[in-house]
């Protein structure tokens, strides 16, 4: 794979009406979202109040799902990174790290990626590259840092896909090695020995580690992995198969003491805002709600010595708020420690003149065919 050349600041989208229709059933995107396809001259920058720019590739390569997980939503909001400038590498490298923990039985946290990732910035895309140093450790087989044919092909979804205020940035800060004792050395060791391909997973395995909430089995089914000669196969060698995709899927009956999987991994993703009840696709209400900056359980404040000596406190994402342009006095107080903003462009990229069609116009009305998904 080559590496890409298109900036950030001039890639413009080139799907057509009848391949976002195409690719809407296919990922069974909620028409509740109000796709929107951007006009011929707007870039992933310009998407206008109340909408948020998503790759296709996200959903093909990365195993991006809406509503986003919490971890995601959690590593955008420290490293205040909008979901319309985290590039399709960066986006699957998140969901490899949390996927592999959950199959670990490790609760992937903040600190814990930090000591393996920092995040940087490429051509105005962020993403994130492997902790520089000799002995550092590492958690995928082999590197992953450039994918073709990924930056011109984007759409609008409405801005509660991701309901926080960040800033674009125009570089990436730095981060240092989070604290000792801010994470567990015996997971990192854990994880630097159990490397995996950071690849596309099964529909199924996302429902099972809590990235996806399509899950059409039902209430009292649980899929299972099996090989060429039906043997049950664990997670972990799942994951590890040179193509996951293609490894044979089964049932099982739910015990009698297990609750429905959609219920298990309700809070490993956002709620989304507008939302009166978390999605669920088995038919059964969630009955477990967290908050998308909920961070009860998450490690404490980091803190980052600058160039001068002086250190600072890093905390959480910041409030959650729609998203929308700001005044300067806004931006000032709701500003995160300078050390996480020196570097950052306006609060939002002006806006283009709307050009973009949405999925009604284009002709999936109420009578379409298209498999809805709230």
């Amino acid at each position: 794979m080559g590496r890409d050349t298109i900036q950030l600041e001039t890639a413009v989208s080139t799907i057509s009406p009848e391949y976002l229709l195409e690719f809407t059933s296919e990922y069974i995107i909620s028409e509740d979202l109000h796709l929107e396809l951007p006009g011929p001259e707007e870039r992933i920058m310009d998407f206008s109040e109340g909408k948020v720019g998503v790759y296709t590739k996200f959903f093909e390569f990365a195993n991006f799902c809406l509503p986003i997980s919490q971890f995601l939503f959690d590593i955008l909001g420290h490293y205040q990174i909008h979901l319309s400038q985290l590039s399709v590498i960066g986006t699957a490298k998140v969901s490899h790290f949390e996927i592999n923990r959950r199959v670990l039985h490790i609760i992937p946290l903040l600190n814990l990626f930090r000591v393996f990732y920092i995040h940087s910035f490429n051509a105005g895309w962020m993403s994130f590259s492997k902790r520089p140093g000799k002995n550092t450790p590492q958690c995928y087989t082999k590197p992953l840092d450039s994918l073709k044919n990924w930056n011109n092909r984007f759409f609008w979804v409405d801005e509660r896909v991701f309901p926080t205020v960040v800033d674009w940035l125009i570089n990436a800060p730095k981060d240092e090695m989070p604290l000792e004792g801010s994470y567990s050395a015996e997971d990192v060791a854990v994880m630097n020995t159990r490397h995996t391909p950071i690849q596309k997973q099964p529909e199924a395995l996302l429902c099972v580690v809590g990235l996806s909430r399509r899950y059409f089995l039902g209430d009292d089914v649980y899929p299972t992995f099996l090989y060429d000669d039906d043997r049950d196969m664990d997670l972990f060698n799942l994951i590890s198969a040179l193509n996951s995709t293609k490894v044979k899927m089964g049932t099982r009956p739910r015990a009698a003491y297990e609750v429905p999987l959609l219920t298990t991994t309700a809070n490993h993703a956002i709620v989304m805002e507008d939302a009166t009840v978390a999605p669920d696709y088995s038919g059964t209400p969630s009955t477990v709600e967290k908050s998308p900056l909920d961070f009860a359980n998450e490690d404490s404040p980091q803190r980052i010595t600058e160039g001068d000596g002086t250190t600072v406190a890093t905390m959480g994402p910041p409030v959650n708020k729609r998203r929308r342009k700001r005044d300067n006095a806004e931006a000032e107080a709701n500003a995160r420690p300078k050390v996480l903003r020196k570097n950052h462009a306006p609060a939002c990229p002006e806006q283009s003149t709307r050009g973009g069609k949405s999925l009604a116009a284009m002709g999936l009305g109420a009578d379409s065919t298209f498999t809805s998904v709230a």
